[in-house]
């Protein structure tokens, strides 16, 4: 009711603004189905999800399997925290792979790696494990380990390491 006042005192000026257009109001009067429902509700806020690991659940992920450290653990005397928001779809980020074939249950972890990476960690680890190979296995740190302590887990690859991603951080930092 305000726009129609506002335009029947200001209509002349305002044509003179922009033209000779016809100027329509309309109010709606009922609200549409996606405003019921989305709409200043539950649903509409991005509430931050708790995940309960660092999987990212995607069909045939070949990463998945051996994403398994624990949100917080000691090495070298240090509490290392992995940010569960992250994933192996995080890019420009801070990893970690702890050999199992050398951690005994009840030892301090010590054969841990920690990588950075600017692609994804997926796709990081996919070039780890293209390496586990007789003629590649020194081009990486992973497959090199595993040749120079488990020469006969070489063919198990990644499944050799618990995974994690410890934190995402701006690429200028890498």
């Amino acid at each position: 009711k305000e726009l129609n006042k506002f335009f029947s005192e200001f209509g002349d000026e305002l044509r003179l603004l922009v033209g000779d257009v016809k100027f329509v109001v309309s109010e709606r009067k009922h609200p549409n189905t996606s405003a019921l429902l989305f709409g200043k509700s539950a649903f509409s806020q991005n509430k931050p999800t708790m995940k309960s690991s660092q999987k990212c659940m995607k069909n045939r992920c070949g990463l998945c399997v051996d994403v398994n450290l624990p949100k917080k653990m000691m090495i070298n005397g240090f509490q290392i925290k992995l940010d569960y928001s992250c994933d192996c779809l995080t890019s420009s980020a801070i990893y970690l792979a702890r050999c199992k074939n050398c951690k005994k249950p009840t030892e301090v972890d010590s054969n841990f790696y920690f990588g950075r990476t600017l692609t994804t960690v997926g796709s990081r680890f996919n070039g780890h494990r293209s390496k586990f190979s007789m003629h590649e296995y020194d081009k990486s740190a992973l497959s090199y380990h595993t040749y120079d302590k488990h020469w006969d887990k070489l063919p198990d690859k990644l499944n050799n390491y618990d995974i994690g991603v410890v934190k995402s951080v701006s690429p200028s930092a890498l």
